[in-house]
């Protein structure tokens, strides 16, 4: 075997199965008197090998003046065919600092295996089917398909600044050795006051505006969670009860009572209890629209609409007004009619039979 190519299948061998990267020394012409193309040939079939069985490696650019502009172009052209980092130095000249740059360059040719992002958590609170977090999502992934190699990381996540709802992005830490990365994601802060309004309902403006209405919210839910079972119950069964709450308790003075065989004490408290009454309640609405074959029509119409989307039934248009006002008018006007005196009295009534113990319950209805 001739020695050149027992050398180049020696150093194959090595690079292959017990390298773990690779440097590729090349020149620009202006080293020797070997002229820069007897190097071209052999340059490109080494520099593709080494792709081929994604080893790192970096070019290594031999050159007598680093700064010619002919050999700057030569090494940038390098880079842009392979796509691999391609160091311009003097081997007689090398320092600490070029030997620095030559191996963070391998460094950054090392595959990436994990990408870590952190983004706020209220984003990963909308879900998926948020149009917010879709977005930041959709762009991260969009990122994250360009990265291959460290190297890639930066440049490759540097467009999520362009999406309209993130502030600024970078990446935050890099593990070479682990190829793991990690990309900090910054939101704007009036952007999660507007969400948290638009999920809400409500005008947020700001930390000022946030702690009030959480406030308020709080004393809501406080009357609430008192009455939430009872209204559960209603819905079930037709009838649900609150409690009076201990501070609602009045107390009466302790009263001395005779009894069979002694005395004793009599102590009486007294509270307001709700009570949530179901009443389903029918309204109907009778139009006259005009002849016989009209009011066909607009049955038929109805109908149709109804098979199709019920829903939408309640939009139609009669008269000017949908469907749905004129029922809630109707419900309404029948909703009225109980006077307050009514009103009060039934509550009256209904607290004689609870405090009585009465057995049962008989209506009058005039």
């Amino acid at each position: 075997m001739p020695f050149t190519e027992a050398a180049e299948t020696g150093t194959r061998k090595v690079i292959t199965d017990h390298s773990t990267v690779g440097i590729v020394v090349t020149t620009d012409g202006t080293v020797g008197e070997i002229p820069r193309a007897n190097y071209e040939e052999a340059e490109a079939r080494v520099i593709k090998e080494l792709k081929a069985i994604n080893k790192p490696f970096a070019v290594i650019m031999n050159s007598a003046d680093p700064s010619r502009d002919e050999s700057i172009a030569l090494a940038n052209s390098i880079e842009k065919e392979y796509r691999v980092p391609v160091a311009l130095v003097n081997c007689l000249e090398l320092n600490t600092e070029d030997i620095k740059h030559i191996l963070e360059m391998i460094l950054l040719e090392f595959p990436v295996r994990e990408i870590a992002v952190d983004i706020p958590g209220w984003i990963t609170a909308l879900g998926d089917d948020h149009p917010l977090a879709a977005s930041v999502k959709a762009s991260v992934l969009e990122c994250a398909e360009k990265v291959t190699r460290a190297g890639d990381i930066a440049q490759a996540f540097a467009p999520l600044a362009e999406n309209e709802f993130i502030e600024s992005a970078g990446v935050t830490e890099t593990d070479l050795g682990s190829g793991r990365a990690r990309i900090g994601i910054r939101l704007p802060e009036k952007l999660y006051y507007r969400t948290l309004g638009e999920l809400t309902g409500f005008d947020i403006t700001g930390e000022e505006s946030l702690i009030g209405l959480l406030r308020d919210l709080s004393e809501v839910k406080k009357e609430y969670d008192r009455i939430a079972d009872a209204l559960h119950d209603a819905g079930e069964k037709g009838y649900g009860i609150v409690t009076p709450d201990v501070t609602e308790l009045k107390l009466e003075e302790p009263e001395i009572i005779r009894q069979p065989g002694g005395y004793g004490v009599k102590l009486r408290a007294s509270g307001p209890s709700l009570h949530l009454i179901r009443a389903d309640i029918e309204t109907e609405i009778s139009p006259i629209i005009g002849s016989e074959q009209q009011s066909e029509d607009l049955v038929k119409m109805l109908t149709h609409e109804f098979e199709e989307d019920p829903a939408k039934l309640w939009e139609s248009n009669m008269f000017g007004r949908s469907l749905r006002e004129l029922i809630t008018d109707g419900l309404h006007a029948k909703l009225d009619r109980m006077p307050d005196e009514a009103r009060t009295r039934l509550g009256e009534t209904l607290g004689k039979v609870i405090n009585e113990g009465s057995g049962g319950l008989i209506c009058i209805i005039l």
